[in-house]
């Protein structure tokens, strides 16, 4: 299987970095060419500069790259982007920094990857839908203890590739037991 996509911006062609990579890195490029400040609960859309020819009956579905979830708290706005086979312009990304520092997007750096999957057809029918569930929602299937911030902690300095980021916190949490209504 051959996934088609054309440049529209000079990059480095798309590839899967490893034999066994599930995903392949897709870049972001700010209008300006140059480095943008992504300051906390802000946004910035990113071009990814290229176009894909998706094949009939599959979708490209496209994720935040880990790191910059862990590192710096930064995911896409839409968590999961969903690029249908018959749309043929430009995919762009939009990044989202939930975190409490400032994240410096260098123009052409790594920040979604792309995986290509086949899709079940499926049509919609309305129809009456039991209420078999024993459970509640939202977490309800765990070990019946749920979490609460009991205190906060510093964590060591994280370093974006420009500038170190503050120190920030990290929450402990003490278990509690989980009451159902």
């Amino acid at each position: 299987m051959k996934l088609v996509y054309e440049k529209l911006i000079e990059q480095e062609d798309l590839q899967k970095a490893t034999a066994g990579s599930a995903a392949f890195d897709l870049k972001g490029f700010t209008e300006t060419g140059k480095e943008v400040a992504l300051f906390p609960s802000q946004s910035v859309v990113l071009k990814t500069g290229v176009k894909f020819d998706i094949p009939e009956g599959y979708v490209l579905k496209i994720f935040s790259r880990s790191g910059l979830g862990f590192k710096y708290d930064v995911t896409l706005g839409n968590s999961v982007g969903i690029v249908d086979s018959d749309f043929k312009k430009e995919v762009q990304l939009k990044l989202v920094n939930n975190g409490t520092d400032v994240l410096y997007v260098e123009n052409g750096m790594r920040v979604a990857q792309g995986i290509l999957e086949k899709l079940q057809d499926y049509t919609l029918e309305v129809g009456k839908v039991e209420d078999t569930t024993d459970r509640g929602g939202f977490g309800s299937t765990g070990t019946g203890k749920i979490g609460t911030v009991k205190e906060t902690t510093p964590s060591p300095k994280r370093k974006n590739s420009k500038k170190p980021k503050k120190e920030d916190t990290v929450e402990v949490v003490e278990e509690v037991e989980e009451t159902k209504e």
